[in-house]
């Protein structure tokens, strides 16, 4: 009886210690995306800056050479 209530005990255990597991892989998934989602946005707000910057110095070598 004794032991019955021990591996009863450790795979109570196991089991606690499988839905941390779980848990913890969750959260990093949601952190992962949350992460790729904010990656994009500043890579995003890279282009459209690199581009306005470029759009700028096309428009001024234009307006030196050609007028």
């Amino acid at each position: 009886m004794h032991k019955y209530i021990d591996e009863q005990d450790k795979k109570k255990t196991l089991d606690e210690i499988n839905a941390e597991i779980e848990a913890e892989l969750q959260k990093e998934d949601t952190q992962n995306i949350n992460e790729k989602k904010s990656n994009k946005t500043i890579f995003s707000v890279a282009g459209i800056i690199t581009f306005l910057i470029l759009a700028r110095l096309i428009y001024h070598i234009i307006q030196y050479y050609f007028v």
